[in-house]
């Protein structure tokens, strides 16, 4: 009898064992996944960027960087949609998954015709919304703000650009993207070398918008689609999410330096890979769900 139970406990004690391997084993795969994922997705938002910078500066170009640009803006909206995806499939809360999947299906419908870019747009909004609220850590009031400030950014810029808005409204989401983009130290509490670099970054900016008003402003409309916006305003902008983001970096946050890169590189969210990406940035900006720290989190610190 007691051989009985012994053998019965050693079973259940190897089921258990192969049922964490297996669990363990499933969990990395699928960060892996998500890891490749959003780098993808970040690569390729900021090399449409760096291309239309390229293409519009009063330099001579070989005529490949010319022909690659359709096949560059393309990944830059399949990049962030296969992420959202990816998400979509890996979350384990419903709203969640919902969500991401909004995301990256309505975002690759559009490459088949453009009439859906209104629905997009709504889905792109409703999708954010539900992956913010579902996350499963308590919200704050600096990172509502901060998601607020995108959402509203998206409405305007986005809404404007497809016709559903006034187009004045273009220049109050170009404002709402910069003052959440100086916002975001608010949430990563960057060290004071971090601190001053943004300072440094914005200063830069600033000196540049003074000196080459036209060639600034030129960089900042083709590669950032910042449109009335004063260049304090764009230098404040730019200073915060540089200090954010290498704070991030430099404490293990790969989730909130993903998500920063996002937001960046993106841009005014006035067309739909722009927003795509802008949202999926904000989503993970204050969803800690993915891509765990390997480092300490600084989250705590003020």
């Amino acid at each position: 009898m007691s051989q009985h139970r012994d053998h019965d406990r050693d079973r259940t004690a190897s089921v258990r064992s192969a049922t964490t391997e297996v669990v363990s084993q499933l969990r990395t795969h699928t960060q892996q996944a998500e890891t490749v994922a959003v780098v993808g997705a970040v690569a390729t938002v900021l090399t449409v960027c760096l291309v239309r910078i390229a293409l519009n500066a009063p330099v001579s170009l070989p005529s490949a960087v010319a022909d690659t640009y359709d096949v560059v803006s393309t990944a830059a909206l399949v990049g962030p949609a296969l992420a959202a995806l990816c998400f979509g499939v890996t979350s384990d809360r419903l709203p969640s998954r919902v969500g991401y999947l909004c995301l990256g299906v309505f975002a690759l419908l559009t490459t088949l015709t453009s009439s859906l870019s209104i629905p997009a747009g709504v889905a792109l909004v409703a999708g954010g919304a539900l992956v913010v609220s579902s996350r499963p850590t308590r919200r704050t009031t600096r990172s509502s703000v901060v998601a607020g400030l995108f959402a509203v950014a998206v409405v305007l810029a986005l809404g404007s650009a497809v016709g559903v808005l006034s187009v004045s409204l273009r220049s109050v989401g170009t404002t709402a993207w910069l003052v959440g983009l100086a916002c975001t130290p608010w949430l990563t509490h960057p060290r004071r070398g971090e601190l001053l670099l943004g300072v440094a970054v914005a200063g830069g900016v600033l000196t540049s918008g003074v000196a080459a008003p036209f060639v600034t402003g030129a960089i900042a409309l083709v590669g950032f689609a910042v449109v009335g916006a004063p260049f304090a305003l764009v230098a404040l902008g730019f200073g915060g999410v540089t200090a954010a983001l290498v704070g991030s970096v430099q404490a293990g946050q790969r989730t909130r330096a993903v998500g920063l890169g996002l937001l960046l590189f993106a841009g005014v969210p006035a067309t739909i890979p722009r927003a795509l990406a802008v949202v999926l940035g904000v989503t993970l900006l204050v969803d800690e769900s993915h891509l765990v720290s390997d480092g300490h989190s600084r989250g705590d610190r003020r």
